[in-house]
């Protein structure tokens, strides 16, 4: 009889041995509980979800060794990422150039940690940690953080822990989603992208968690409930100095508290260009500038945003300059109407007659005369409307001899370029330089050189009740030129062409 119990026992031993080296996975995926959290903007921008890389060796490290998943920890993000993102509205752009964000991610510590004991159970604690990073469309950092989700449990000494570590990480994954959403908001990420001043001091990137593995010695298993979430996380060394924040848009970002009465019969078509389909050079900021643009036409100076044509990057093809100069503004102009037009992007010459013309982004300085947008066709366009109230901003250089302008490839630079020609008499053209110049970006403020003084002084004017566009003007020429030979040792003098018969100013209360 004892020989028979001796053999059971054996037998019994033998079994919790078996189930305690049968396979060692983790299932873990993001299950969304309940709605997302609303993200407070008035629009959600597009972003651009980038592959997901890995800086952990793929497992969960737990005190009792590592723990195989059963799908990729970079697809189990990503697909976590995306249901997020598009829980919290934001559309998912097919690539980056159709954004205005990139978000990038790497899963930074998945792990299983004892944290005590009770009784022959221990106390353990899930940690589900990435590291995100969105950037503009110039590719620089704008936020940065390591975002961190926990799950408690307590586990006895017996079983098999694959399905509690399963939950536990589920519910991790969860936690850490789930503040992806608010961190957006608290960083004011809309003002970011858009290039105006966020409503905060400035961005941190948190400090990594440091990894705390236990080791015991014979592993105990379990299958337990998880303690419900609401405990604060396990404490963390202290975190190293804030990482320098990335640069501060400039003051003309921050909108003046003045607000012009709306206006039903002033229409704009403003036009930013600052990445290209064809491998031509960026832009530098001509894409934000036209953002700002027209958040000062809509929010301070009293346009319709249904009267506002935006037309940024992608959404700014030849086809869209004929659309809307040649039907959507004769559509809708009447006599007497204010009509703005503002073009931030490159300009070119043509190597064989000097007319000058704008690149829009599917523009191809080698077939000009097929892609690119001729300056006297949209003065001719204008000049057809029936209005004289018509201001046309160019922050764009036709010389081809660098910063906003470029040249079909083999031709040289050229210094008689015609900008054309002679402005009809309902139009005011404000130039950024003359026709042999270059127009520069002013990297300190993130804007063209010209826009920002242009929108200094707009600023500085609208708590007269109106804006004159000819003091504006004549407030920026100096402190353009100044700041080009200063920074770019180059000649940049802004240029005002129009007829007596014009008007340039915003009408206030």
């Amino acid at each position: 009889m004892r020989y028979s119990s001796a053999i059971g026992g054996l037998f019994l031993v033998s079994l919790v041995f078996i189930a305690g080296c049968g396979p060692l996975m983790v299932n873990m995926a993001y299950r969304p509980e309940g709605p997302a959290q609303p993200v407070l903007f008035e629009r959600r921008p597009p972003l651009f979800l980038a592959p997901v890389t890995n800086a952990t060796d793929g497992k969960v490290e737990t005190y009792q060794g590592p723990f195989q998943l059963t799908q990729s920890a970079e697809q189990t993000l990503r697909d976590a990422l995306a249901t997020e993102l598009g829980r919290l509205q934001y559309p998912l752009a097919e690539t980056a150039q159709q954004a205005e964000g990139v978000v990038e991610a790497v899963v930074a510590r998945m792990a299983i940690d004892l944290t005590g004991t009770q009784g022959l159970s221990d106390l353990v604690q899930a940690e589900y940690s990435l590291d995100v990073t969105v950037k503009d469309s110039r590719q620089r950092a704008l936020i940065a953080k390591r975002i961190t989700g926990t799950a408690k449990a307590v586990r006895p000494g017996f079983g098999i822990p694959s399905a509690l570590y399963s939950g536990m990480m589920t519910s991790a994954i969860g936690q850490a989603m789930g503040k992806l959403g608010p961190f957006f908001e608290s960083q004011d990420l809309l003002a970011l992208l858009e290039g105006r001043r966020p409503n905060r001091k400035a961005v941190a990137v948190e400090a990594p968690a440091p990894i705390r593995l236990h080791s015991q010695g014979k592993s105990k298993k379990a299958m337990v409930t998880i303690i419900p979430q609401g405990e604060e996380a396990p404490p963390q060394a202290a975190p190293e100095p804030p990482a320098a924040p990335a640069a501060l848009p400039s003051d003309i970002d921050e909108l003046p508290t003045a607000r012009f009465p709306a206006r039903q019969d002033a229409y704009a078509v403003v036009i930013g260009v600052g990445k290209y389909r064809q491998k031509l050079p960026p832009a530098d900021f001509a894409d934000g500038d036209a953002r700002v643009v027209a958040r000062y036409l809509t929010k301070v100076l009293g346009y319709q945003d249904a009267n506002v044509a935006m037309l940024v990057n992608n959404e700014a093809t030849k086809g869209d300059f004929e659309k809307y100069f040649d039907q959507w503004l004769p559509n809708r102009v009447e006599k007497d109407a204010e009509v703005f037009i503002y073009y931030s992007g490159h300009g070119a010459p043509n190597p064989e007659t000097g007319d000058a013309y704008l690149v829009p982004h599917d523009g191809d300085p080698t077939y000009l005369k097929q892609t690119g947008y001729q300056l006297k066709n949209l003065y001719a366009a204008l000049s057809k409307l029936p209005t004289r109230h018509i201001t046309v901003v160019l922050d764009s250089c036709f010389s081809g001899a660098g910063g906003r302008s470029v040249l079909a490839k083999g031709a040289r630079p050229l210094v008689n370029v015609r900008l054309g020609g002679v402005v009809p008499s309902n139009i005011r053209v404000l130039s950024a330089s003359a026709a042999d110049q270059i127009s520069h970006a002013y990297e300190a403020q993130g804007h063209g050189l010209f826009t920002y003084f242009l929108l200094k002084g707009i600023k500085e004017q609208t708590g007269k009740g109106s804006v004159d566009m000819k003091k504006v003007f004549d407030s920026a020429v100096p402190q353009v030129s100044n700041i080009a030979r200063r920074e770019y040792n180059s000649d940049q003098v802004p240029q005002w062409q129009e007829s007596a018969r014009t008007t340039a100013s915003f009408r206030g209360r």
